[in-house]
């Protein structure tokens, strides 16, 4: 107990719950506690590189080559940030299902549909809140760049960008709520 006007230590973890659920459901399915973080992060790493396989090729069709498949998984898996930063699921959840909630938000820039934009706000709210969300949010900063080259290729227009953009942040937004508001 510290005597302060906070009544206490400040909890950054307020995004828990996904991982929670997790964790939860291996328990479930009796695996030893000692294990299920283990288990846990290597399968962050395998759908993280699964997710960076198929946002490469969303990104590059042309260059799609067995040799670019298994390069992109090998750096998604293998880069210091993976190996070092890695270690914490604050760090790894969010990293590995960042290319999958890039690719749903380029379907969601593209087609503008609610739903699109639905798949995305819970992948993002699957990315959990934990250390006050700042992986996730940090990760948002690269959306402005995908709407930019989207509109630089002349794929979407300034309003369909907006309007999907819009839907998308409204979204994400409710989905966060649970862990937003602890951490005011």
């Amino acid at each position: 107990w510290l005597p302060n006007p906070s009544l206490g230590a400040s909890n950054y973890n307020m995004g828990l719950a996904p991982y929670d659920a997790l964790n939860a459901a291996l328990h479930v399915a009796g695996v030893a506690p000692e294990a299920a973080p283990r288990i846990i992060r290597w399968c962050m790493y395998l759908l993280g590189a699964w997710g960076a396989v198929r946002l490469i090729r969303r990104l590059a069709p042309a260059a799609d080559t067995p040799a670019l498949r298994l390069t992109t998984a090998a750096v998604f898996v293998l880069n210091p940030y993976s190996v070092v930063a890695g270690s914490t699921a604050a760090i790894l959840v969010p990293y590995a299902l960042f290319p999958w909630f890039f690719a749903a938000t380029m379907s969601t820039l593209r087609n503008g549909t609610w739903r699109s934009a639905a798949g995305a706000a819970l992948l993002f709210a699957a990315m959990t809140g934990m250390n006050v969300g700042a992986v996730p949010l940090l990760q948002l900063a690269a959306i402005p760049a995908l709407a930019g080259w989207l509109l630089w290729r002349r794929v979407i227009s300034w309003r369909q960008g907006c309007i999907a953009l819009g839907k998308l942040g409204l979204l994400c937004a409710g989905v966060s709520l649970y862990w937003l508001l602890p951490s005011a």
